[in-house]
């Protein structure tokens, strides 16, 4: 595996400390197939989404996680941006 920075050195950390983070490795097989391939390994009920340019406020997946318990008929919720214009 090509790699140009310690990132999978990080993960790998973490994964050691907290058993909720768990490091996977592949060839490049394009953003879709890796999405789809994340997607089958998620263990969990909810999958949260962010690109590698994306921030995030502190609460965003609690306010995310609260308005789909208060809106049962959901299966997905998104968030708007907010856009720094220089």
């Amino acid at each position: 595996m090509d790699q140009t920075d310690n990132t999978l050195e990080i993960v790998e950390k973490y994964a050691a400390l907290d058993t909720r983070v768990r490091a996977y490795t592949q060839p490049n097989m394009g953003l879709a197939l890796t999405l789809h391939r994340g997607i089958d390994l998620a263990v969990n009920e909810w999958i949260f989404r962010m690109d590698n340019d994306d921030l995030m406020r502190p609460n965003r997946i609690e306010r995310q996680l609260a308005f789909i318990a208060e809106h049962p008929e959901l299966s997905v919720a998104g968030c708007l941006i907010h856009q720094n214009r220089s």
